[in-house]
């Protein structure tokens, strides 16, 4: 992709991403979102604590079971916001506001058309889903109710992910932590209003997160009036360009993938739990529900580290400067590890704590503990990979970026899980995540040996 620079001033944000020491640069966007990613973090386990302790462990197991619909929509949206702040990074970097500007007309364009499309199938197709999905008898209503009203205000989570990830892309991080604070806010307050006050059960915890998202698009939408941003959301008077279109899906791709893998990772062990596990089924289907809502919170700041990494990557390779995206990985790399290195201890030392937070019932407290002592043993490798999945997008390795968030999760994870569960039964499914890891980081170490060869060979072509 050919950037053309456009000439004149840039604002203050864009001065920094391109002249502040990478350090610096790193802590002044990462902070503020991981402050923000927690936030948005808790009124989730916020959401698991009300639905466990005011409607009940069957309503608990009906959101794990409806979550993974839910993460289809999540990855659709996270990947066609990323796809789109890459871009912007790129041609903010190259000086060029106005392709930019292209880029957020046909990102908008792009999200209507699947937020239409994600209401229709859901609503005509809600028996087939949850046929696909193996779930329960006694848990189908539960699950309507909590994911129908989702799927049917989809737009609202593709918005809210659009206009979040365009603030980072300008390094607006004070808005952005303004918009995530007020969400979290209003979604816990709302949860207790729509839950314990007025009864209205899993609808009700839908009814919460829709609303918080509503007012985040509204705060969003503010931010981009013409004093306040370069970006602009235009009027949609010409039709969507399949091409940027492509670009937006093939640079997302990689976000799109890890997150309909953990989907899909969440499904299977659901079904795997409901056809393997006579007794206790609601228990473990509780219990993997909780681990799994931690593993979010815990997932979370990881996920700002990186997207401030690829910001900054993204930046820096549209304005032809080496050195600091070369910067940027070493200091994502460090940090990521460092913070999942403490998240590790917590999760290996302490889980009954955390545990007990969210439920009383001393059977899933008991298999949550089983369960966490054995999927975060390697979970420090885990920054590495994102890392690195954040810096081949930042710097245009699409396919590269597409292949490694592929193999762990499709070719290393689900596989695992099927042999172990056939070699060693279901109490140690659990191993396939930590193995993963390691398969992960040889792949990371492979790519890079070949990345560094390639870029080595540009620098010696260049200088002859």
């Amino acid at each position: 992709m050919s950037h053309k620079s456009h000439s004149g001033s840039r604002p203050e944000n864009q001065n920094l991403l391109a002249t502040q020491p990478i350090n610096t640069l790193f802590m002044r966007l990462a902070m503020p979102m991981v402050f923000g990613m927690l936030i948005n973090g808790l009124y989730n386990l916020v959401d698991a604590f009300f639905v466990s302790q005011f409607i009940g462990s069957d309503a608990m197991a009906a959101v794990s079971i409806a979550f993974p619909l839910q993460m289809v929509i999540i990855s659709l949206a996270a990947s066609i916001s990323n796809g789109s702040s890459v871009l912007v990074s790129q041609f903010l970097g190259a000086n060029n506001p106005l392709k930019a500007n292209h880029i957020v007309s046909n990102a908008i364009r792009l999200i209507i058309l699947l937020a239409v499309m994600i209401a229709v199938i859901s609503f005509f197709l809600q028996s087939s889903l949850l046929q696909i999905l193996q779930v329960p008898t006694t848990l189908k209503e539960g699950v309507i109710d909590y994911f129908m009203p989702l799927a049917l205000g989809s737009i609202l989570v593709f918005l809210l992910s659009l206009l979040s990830d365009l603030l980072r892309a300008q390094g607006k991080m004070k808005a952005l932590l303004v918009i995530i604070l007020m969400g979290a806010i209003a979604n816990i307050l709302l949860d207790a209003l729509f839950i314990v006050v007025f009864d209205w059960g899993l609808t009700g915890a839908a009814t919460a997160t829709l609303s918080a998202q509503l007012l985040g698009c509204i705060l969003g939408i503010k931010y981009f009036s013409p004093s306040n941003s370069i970006l602009k959301l235009q009027p949609l008077s010409s039709p969507l360009n399949v091409n940027i279109a492509k670009n937006i899906l093939a640079l997302g791709a990689p976000v799109l993938i890890q997150y309909a893998g953990a989907s899909i990772l969440i499904a299977l062990i659901n079904a795997m739990i409901s056809f393997s596990i006579n007794d206790h089924t609601v228990n473990w289907l509780s219990a993997y529900g909780i681990i799994g809502r931690l593993n979010i919170f815990m997932i979370l700041p990881l996920i700002a580290m990186t997207n401030a990494t690829q910001t900054i990557v993204s930046f820096n390779h549209g304005a032809n400067n080496k050195a600091r995206t070369h910067q940027a990985l070493r200091q994502g790399i460090k940090a990521s590890v460092v913070y999942l290195s403490i998240m590790a201890s917590l999760l290996l030392a302490i889980p009954n704590v955390l545990l007990a937070a969210f439920t009383n019932d001393k059977v899933v407290i008991e298999l949550g503990v089983e369960i966490a002592q054995m999927m975060f043993i390697f979970l420090p490798l885990a920054g590495i990979s994102s890392t690195a999945v954040a810096f081949l997008q930042g710097i245009g390795y699409a396919k590269q970026a597409l292949l490694l968030s592929m193999v762990k999760v499709y070719f290393l994870v689900l596989p695992l899980l099927f042999v172990i569960h056939t070699l060693w039964g279901f109490e140690k499914l659990w191993y396939a995540f930590p193995l993963a890891d390691l398969g992960a980081l040889a792949l990371v170490s492979g790519l890079f040996i070949v990345y560094k060869k390639n870029n080595t060979r540009q620098l010696v072509k260049g200088a002859l």
